[in-house]
């Protein structure tokens, strides 16, 4: 390879005496052979080529950029090599870190699996440790399975009888109200609770209120599609709780780290992180906390149930308070 003086390969370029990848290929070499004068150790080998590796991923850009008002090429060069370094090293630490944060959780979700695992009681359970599943199984027809249900051999509990149960029990903690109060608090608790009813229960309600299914299930389903613009703001506050919960213990294990290395980074590093963490877990715990509270239920305002049933919103709140005064007392 011939020697060239490195201030004069922007001009040799322009002139085109030498190509882009001979001038890449000469000041790679000139990084390996004086890598002294660039301060890189000559038993970091490995960090010497990734350097070598990132200047030639960007060498004829760099070149090309090159301004001779503001200086020669060398220190344009030199300068180059400098910020790679401290690239290159920042990017080193930062996968450390991650390395040390993914390390430290899978060892905490291990130890949580643990302890849930040695507090299991086989033996309180009928199963056996290793079920076996059968591979094989005799078809039967819809009569064979009908009969089987009405025998007493299976000791099948009909599920009529449990639904009644229920409902006998619902009409005696409504005895108190009078039919039209109570078909009007089931309305009102039908339409607060739209986007989580399910197709039965309205059924059930629609017969008790003596309401067309259809148009009942019409009217909620209008109220689901109004509900849009709550369910993608709870969404959005999911995945900010989320967030915080990662940030917060990210920085938990950043913090241990820190501190376990104190000769390389400074304690100012350890006070920014340190704030960082308590912001987050603060987020969290405040999005947890309403999330708990129900302030971010997907469910429509007492304005709109009291305008579709053409009473005041008082009443519906009043309806509400009855119920909630019914079960909690």
């Amino acid at each position: 390879m011939k020697k060239y003086d490195l201030n004069s390969i922007p001009e040799l370029l322009n002139n085109n005496e030498i190509s882009e990848e001979e001038a890449a290929q000469y000041m790679a070499v000139f990084i390996q052979e004086n890598h002294k004068v660039f301060l890189l150790d000559s038993k970091e080998k490995d960090f010497i080529s990734d350097v070598i590796l990132y200047f030639l991923e960007r060498a004829v850009p760099f070149i090309k950029k090159f301004d001779s008002s503001y200086g020669s090429f060398f220190n344009y060069f030199y300068c180059f090599i400098k910020s790679a370094k401290k690239t290159i090293k920042r990017k080193k630490h930062g996968k450390t870190l991650s390395d040390y944060h993914s390390l430290t959780e899978s060892i905490l979700g291990y130890s949580y699996k643990q302890e849930i695992w040695s507090n299991l009681d086989y033996k309180s359970t009928s199963l056996p440790l290793k079920p076996k599943i059968p591979y094989r199984y005799n078809k039967i027809d819809v009569e064979a399975f009908q009969i089987a249900c009405h025998s007493d051999e299976y000791k099948i509990t009909k599920y009529t009888d449990k639904a009644e149960d229920e409902n006998s029990q619902v009409a005696k903690l409504f005895e108190k109200f009078s039919p039209m109060k109570v078909k009007k608090i089931l309305l009102v608790l039908a339409l607060k609770s739209a986007w989580y009813i399910e197709d039965y229960q309205i059924r059930i309600i629609s017969e008790i209120c003596g309401l067309k299914y259809n148009i009942l299930l019409d009217v909620i389903q209008s109220l689901k599609e109004e509900l849009t613009v709550r369910i993608e703001h709870k969404k959005e506050l999911e995945i900010r709780r989320n967030k915080a919960y990662y940030h917060r213990r990210t920085y938990s294990n950043l913090i241990q780290y820190l501190k376990d290395d104190n000769d390389y980074f400074s304690r100012e590093k350890l006070k920014i992180v340190t704030h960082k963490y308590i912001r987050h877990t603060e987020s969290w715990n405040n999005l947890n906390l309403s999330f708990r509270k129900g302030v971010i239920n997907i469910r429509p305002t007492n304005k709109t149930v009291s305008e579709i049933m053409g009473i005041c919103e008082r009443q519906v709140s009043y309806y509400i308070r009855n119920v909630h005064e019914l079960y909690f007392g």
